[in-house]
């Protein structure tokens, strides 16, 4: 049994994964299991988790991993 993926934007199977494009990128992936896609059809580019598409739970803990790690670059700043 194959699982294909779909876009969310135009339903379109022809979907493919892309290399992350920076660190933040590569620190999700490894952190909540997402990774960037690339559609075909409409050019959307985004994040499809194991299970499909994003959910707005998602969204909040990928904001809220960047929150952290913007929090930590600051107080390292400001100690050095």
């Amino acid at each position: 049994m194959s699982i294909y993926l779909v876009c969310p934007k135009c339903a379109s199977r022809d979907i493919e994964p892309v290399s992350s494009s920076n660190e933040l990128g590569y620190l999700r992936h490894k952190l909540l299991g997402r990774k960037p896609y690339l559609c075909g059809g409409c050019h959307w580019r985004g994040y499809i988790g194991h299970e499909g598409n994003v959910t707005p739970l998602d969204w909040i803990l990928s904001a809220l991993l960047i929150t952290i790690i913007s929090v930590l670059i600051l107080v390292l700043l400001k100690i050095y």
